[in-house]
């Protein structure tokens, strides 16, 4: 792949992947027969501190505890701007690219442990844009219009092995990201897994086309549940 391109954007886990890696605790090989499924257990994903960095037009909040991802909405006044929520990984998204309008601007936010288990949505204060400050933004994006948020990203096959190029010409390396309604996990090398995945002390399947797969056995005898993680001690 070439060098020198934007920082990866990415996004996190749920529907079913396949790479090489296990938990060193216990491998589902080192299983020792059936046993019932784990209870539930409590996520904290409370968000606090939203707000908006008016110089830069980026959306920030604090960490939480339990968060895999971040999903994000952009309103200018009461219109919503994208017709999806948008994916963040760290604790902040430059939303510059929406700023193209004089209006009143928020953002809502909430915190993702799995596709199951979400946080309530934060809302942000209000960022009043002046068609100056409207201006600054269009200019620097090149847009005019609004964004909707749907991918503009491609496939790239290099040898044997995928890579997904996003429509900024980045590409998410050593973690998860949506696309086209799954859930794909990204190597080090940015390129597509298939296989067992390791990640964040969870096992991951994912299948020959790289998406996760979620509640169904693997073709190694082991369970992955609703979020797409291998239940230890269940196995056929």
């Amino acid at each position: 792949m070439r060098k020198g391109w934007k920082r990866a954007v990415a996004a996190a886990a749920c529907i079913l992947c396949v790479g090489t890696a296990f938990p060193a605790a216990a491998a589902p090989g080192d299983l020792g027969g059936s046993q019932s499924f784990p209870s539930e257990r409590d996520y904290e994903l409370s968000i606090y501190d939203v707000g908006w960095d008016g110089d830069t037009g980026y959306a920030e909040w604090t960490d939480t505890e339990d968060a895999n991802r971040y999903e994000v909405k952009v309103y200018r006044g009461k219109n919503l701007l994208t017709k999806y929520p948008l994916y963040a990984t760290d604790i902040n998204y430059n939303l510059g690219e929406f700023i193209t309008q004089k209006g009143i601007y928020t953002f809502h936010v909430r915190a993702v442990y799995s596709n199951n288990h979400k946080g309530d949505w934060a809302e942000s204060d209000e960022w009043d844009v002046d068609e100056e400050t409207a201006k600054k933004f269009r200019d620097y994006t090149g847009r005019s219009g609004s964004f909707q948020g749907e991918s503009a990203g491609q496939w790239v096959k290099d040898g044997s092995r995928w890579w997904y190029q996003n429509k900024d010409g980045s590409y998410t390396a050593d973690n998860w990201q949506y696309i086209d309604n799954k859930w794909y996990y990204f190597d080090s090398q940015g390129y597509m897994a298939t296989g067992w995945v390791n990640w964040k002390d969870h096992s991951y399947f994912c299948g020959k086309d790289g998406a996760m797969w979620a509640s169904c056995w693997t073709p190694d005898g082991y369970y992955v549940d609703s979020d797409g993680m291998w239940v230890q001690g269940y196995q056929k």
